[in-house]
């Protein structure tokens, strides 16, 4: 499959993804799209196949960690009008409110309208960054729970429905079946007036208080090992709060956040990465997996065996 001679708009070779990302590392896409409708994305996804391009998804880029050497392949991000709507299409008797979502509504959009239209509890999304997507692409927050079903595009550009169950949601796990999230129906259970809104501003508060905002990050590093021995607690405990590695920091205020404290390099954060893992391991014999998405060229990631030898 070839494009026409006009080469379509929303598709851009060699795009520095610095400027895409939460992080504000990293080097250039190959290609990077931004298909305006579904007929658009669906065309780009067989392009893509036929050419057996590589494709990430990139959803608003804020757990997300680029090589600086680039990716090559094809970058997606679902960001214009047709993949942004949020509609409540149904509420019945027993209080239940369905909430139909494109993948590239943010999910605090989607907290602000539970607590306008008296749905929830939005307090367990709030603060949440990123999009709808990207959210049920590693089940953050557990937002799985609220899903009936969503609608995903095949890598080969078709499109599939597949319900909750067959999600088989998980700790920052989705079954997507390799696909890419384009709609979503949620559904949550009405809400007494103003009932979630102090809940929702005691999560915003919290957050702003114990997780780093100022700075570029990629929220946070690692996956907690159990709920009993979070990971940034085990970082802390190691002694490695503030360590740097040129810009890329620990941060301060929580130890499971990196941060850009100026011109990082992805080399910079990645190198930090395993530093703390292996510290970690030594203190605690638990090996730290990444929450954050790694794409492109890097080196092969220190294992606890490498530890050892």
């Amino acid at each position: 499959m070839h494009w026409p001679a006009t080469w379509p708009l929303w598709l851009r070779s060699n795009e520095p993804l610095a400027r895409h990302t939460s992080m504000g590392v990293g080097g250039a896409a190959d290609y990077f799209a931004e298909p305006s409708s579904l007929p658009e994305l669906l065309e780009l996804l067989q392009w893509s196949a036929s050419r057996t391009l590589p494709l990430v998804f990139l959803g608003s880029g804020t757990n997300l960690l680029v090589s600086d050497r680039g990716f090559r392949g094809c970058v997606v991000r679902l960001r214009q009008t047709a993949f942004t709507r949020l509609q409540i299409t149904a509420s019945d008797e027993t209080g239940t409110v369905r909430v139909a979502c494109g993948a590239g509504v943010s999910t605090q959009q989607l907290v602000r309208s539970g607590v306008h239209h008296g749905f929830g509890p939005m307090r367990l999304l709030a603060g949440l960054p990123g999009s709808i997507g990207g959210a049920i692409a590693m089940n953050a927050q557990g937002i799985g729970q609220f899903i009936e079903h969503v609608v995903v595009a095949t890598p080969m550009g078709h499109l599939q429905q597949r319900s909750q169950a067959e999600c088989a949601f998980g700790y920052r796990y989705a079954d997507l079946a390799g696909g890419l999230v384009v709609q979503a129906t949620l559904r949550f259970q009405r809400m007494a007036d103003g009932e979630d809104t102090l809940g929702v501003r005691q999560v915003l508060a919290h957050r702003r208080a114990t997780q780093e905002l100022q700075l570029p990050s990629a929220g946070c590093a690692f996956k907690n090992p159990s709920p009993t021995a979070p990971a940034g607690q085990l970082i802390d405990q190691s002694g490695v709060k503030r360590w740097h590695i040129g810009d890329a920091c620990v941060s301060a205020k929580h130890a499971n956040f990196i941060v850009n404290a100026g011109r990082a390099r992805s080399t910079d954060v990645l190198l930090l990465m395993e530093r703390i893992q292996q510290r970690v391991h030594r203190d605690h014999a638990l090996w730290l997996e990444p929450e954050i998405r790694i794409i492109g060229e890097r080196w092969e990631p220190a294992t606890p065996a490498a530890v050892q030898a």
